[in-house]
């Protein structure tokens, strides 16, 4: 039982030792956040778990609990898993950070002649938006190596030196899928529209 103030708000009262029984949900608002806490939740409940989102959102607790070892379904949009079962100790090596390398690809964008390797990043389709905004720009960037590493896709992303600046025009994706799958590098991808040395070219 959860006790809130009046209007819903904080601080929250949480009452423990009750039996916790798994839930079919469809959250009004799609949130990784609140998808996790479910499935969390859902290890330790009676029965199935679903959360079914609106839209497909970031899934690293859906390939975690799976590199973990703990029986888990799940699509873009959707995870299903089931209380009773447990997890195995493993270990992980943790990728490159996406967001982290986005800058230093924006950077090589920009800068005629630039050559770039960043090692074992993070390739979560979830995260890498950014990627198709740079090629659709003009970047010459290879995902080498692909690979798995704790359920989470890895490559060796390589940007080699870049074109002549150009100016035409380029049309980003619009669609609110692609724009959740820029995540947190999007204001890299605003900066680099504004750009004038940017290399970019009409996609055909």
């Amino acid at each position: 039982r959860i006790d809130t103030e009046p209007g819903g708000l904080p601080p929250l009262h949480i009452h423990g030792g009750r039996r916790l029984r798994g839930i079919d949900y469809a959250p009004p608002v799609a949130s990784a956040q609140v998808k996790s806490a479910l499935l969390l939740a859902g290890l330790y409940a009676h029965g199935d778990t679903v959360v079914r989102e609106p839209h497909p959102t970031r899934d690293y607790t859906e390939r975690m609990l799976a590199a973990f070892g703990w029986p888990i379904t799940f699509a873009p949009g959707e995870a299903r898993l089931s209380g009773g079962h447990g997890l195995r100790a493993t270990d992980v090596d943790v990728p490159a950070d996406f967001s982290s390398a986005a800058f230093f690809l924006v950077a090589a964008s920009v800068v005629p002649g630039s050559e770039l390797r960043i090692e074992a990043v993070g390739m979560n389709p979830r995260r890498t938006g950014l990627l198709q905004v740079l090629r659709a720009m003009g970047a010459d960037i290879e995902a080498l190596d692909p690979r798995e590493q704790g359920g989470e896709p890895v490559a060796d992303l390589c940007q080699a030196a870049s074109p002549p600046p150009g100016t035409t025009e380029c049309q980003l994706p619009r669609h609110p899928r692609r724009r959740r799958s820029r995540g947190d590098p999007e204001p890299c991808a605003q900066w680099l529209s504004t750009s004038p040395t940017v290399p970019r070219q009409t996609p055909k």
